[in-house]
This record gives C-alpha cells, sequence and structure tokens, in this order.
C-alpha cells in the first residue's frame, strides 16, 4: 500500500528557531534503540549496545520533555490510498492537493524518507514546494552508522550519534558528511561480498543518504517557516489503515483491497467525503440479493 498524508497547520509568528535544542527524546539511549525498533531500519547488533536505566517500556516514544514551543497548530488532515504503482499514487496526491488548495499555500512542502521514489514524484507533481528529509528516517541512519563504527564501544558510539544529531538538527549537513566521511576512511572500504552488517557498508551507505538528501535538511529554517520535519503524522496514518487493510484472517483479492483502502481513506479523512459518499451512492445490484436466501 501507499498512503499519502495531507495536512495544513496555521502560521506561526516567531522569527527565530522555535526549537534549536534537539527534544530529550534523540538524546535518551533507551528510548532511541526503541525508536530504531520501530522504525525498522537498524537490523544489526549495535541495536542492543547502548543501555541507560532513565526510560521504561511504558513511556510513550514521542513525548517531548521540553518548555512550551510555539508551534503551528494542526488544522485538518486528509488521506489518499492505493495499491497502484508509483505514478498513478503520484497523480493521486497530486489530484488532492489541488483539492485541498495546497498549490495556493503560503507555505508549501513535502515530507517524505528519503527514498529514490518520493523526490521524483515531488519534483514532477509540487515544483516550488519545500522537500524536507523526514528526521526520524536521518536519526535512524545515523544511529546504525554511529553504532556500527564503533561496535562493541557503546560510550564512543553514543557520543558518535549525538554529535552527529546535534549537526543534523541544526541544518549543518557539511560537518555531518565530513563526519561521516572522517570514519568511512577510518574504517576503510568494504572487501567483495562483504556482508550487509558490516560497518563497512552501513557508514558508507549512510554517507550516501545524507549526500543525497543534502538539500532536504534545512531543519532549523523549516521550523522557524512553521513546517513539519517528522513523519509521525503519517506513520501514526498507515498504522490506522493496517488495523482495517492488515490485520489477522484478513485475506483481500486486489480489488477488493484497492476498495477497501478507498473507503478508509475517506474516513480517516476530517472531512464530509465519507458522508457525502453515502449519501449520494446508488445502490450496488448485491445489495440485498441474498438476503432471504436459506442457508445451507
Amino acid at each position: 500500500t501507499k498512503v499519502g498524508c495531507f495536512l495544513t497547520y496555521t502560521p506561526i509568528s516567531g522569527e527565530g528557531d522555535p526549537q534549536p535544542e534537539p527534544p530529550a527524546i534523540f538524546l535518551d539511549p533507551p528510548r532511541v534503540m526503541r525508536l530504531c525498533r520501530e522504525m525498522e531500519r537498524v537490523r544489526s547488533a549495535p541495536v542492543a549496545e547502548c543501555r541507560a536505566p532513565s526510560a521504561t517500556a511504558d513511556e510513550p516514544l514521542l513525548v517531548e520533555e521540553q518548555p512550551q514551543i510555539e508551534r503551528a497548530e494542526r488544522l485538518v488532515r486528509t488521506a489518499v490510498a492505493t495499491m497502484a504503482s508509483v505514478e498513478p499514487f503520484g497523480w493521486m496526491v497530486a489530484s488532492e492537493a489541488k483539492a485541498r488548495g495546497f498549490y495556493q499555500a503560503a507555505a508549501k512542502a513535502v515530507l517524505g524518507d528519503g527514498g529514490n521514489w518520493i523526490g521524483p514524484l515531488a519534483d514532477l507533481h509540487f515544483p516550488g514546494f519545500t522537500q524536507i528529509l523526514d528526521f526520524l528516517h536521518l536519526l535512524v541512519h545515523l544511529y546504525a552508522a554511529a553504532t556500527a563504527a564503533h561496535r562493541g564501544q557503546a560510550k564512543l558510539a553514543w557520543s558518535l550519534y549525538e554529535r552527529w544529531l546535534r549537526w543534523a538538527w541544526s541544518g549543518q549537513v557539511q560537518p555531518l558528511i565530513a563526519g561521516l566521511q572522517a570514519q568511512c576512511e577510518r574504517l576503510g572500504p568494504a572487501p567483495p561480498k562483504t556482508s550487509d552488517d558490516d560497518p563497512r557498508r552501513i557508514v558508507p551507505l549512510t554517507l550516501e543518504y545524507v549526500k543525497i538528501n543534502a538539500h532536504r535538511m534545512d531543519y532549523a529554517n523549516y521550523r522557524r517557516a512553521g513546517l513539519p520535519i517528522t513523519s509521525t503524522a503519517v506513520e501514526s496514518l498507515i498504522k490506522q489503515f493496517n488495523k482495517r487493510v492488515k490485520g489477522t484472517e484478513q485475506f483481500w483479492m486486489q480489488g477488493g483491497a484497492e476498495a477497501i483502502l478507498q473507503v478508509r481513506a475517506a474516513y480517516l479523512s476530517e472531512d464530509d467525503r465519507a458522508e457525502r459518499f453515502h449519501e449520494h451512492r446508488r445502490p450496488g445490484r448485491a445489495v440485498g440479493r441474498n438476503r432471504l436466501r436459506p442457508a445451507a
């Protein structure tokens, strides 16, 4: 499934960075490990290295332990979803954005995980929009690279991760690239047929990821403009889709899956599209067809 999340916000009045320091959760080892596991990006042993008794399993993962910060207020969310390929999904997203008036908005942004298909779609359908790399995906890549670079040395790994994270949070992309490049040189090139969890593969992949998305990492200015920098909204939306579509003992024909995605998108959209659909829906041929048929 492919899901698009469309959000409008109120503007914010401040001129400076409303949150120059990273949230406390991003600097707490147990919570960072839990976040990485949830994002399903860290696939190697270093995930278990940096432990500290500062959080319990019952604590919410994305609670911000910061002073009150001025944030843009969320107004309306709508959604689209499909099992179609990337190209028709792109046109579906563009159609919804046009219907919502996004092209006339004062500040416009497309936020994605840095995948190699979201950027081209944004270039095609949303010229002039600010493209933003989801900070959570970047965080997970940085944590994986730091723990791989100092495997078995938890303090060194955490120190390296924290330094990289602070550079990323403030939008200092060039020092971050230089730091990753230095670790690649220290580790050396990966020999042929090296496993995917080898540090000599993990760190260069993170360096490549940062270089490709460098123009989407001006986070201080994004926050100053009131733009979102994390994908928590769409990740939450995807979970709401999955509860209906990917639950246990749920099996779909392709047409049925596509139909239920459209209905689910309507119900998860915070406008009246679901109600309008049912008000004007024409009765289908199957409605009541077997209502009085005896059971076998």
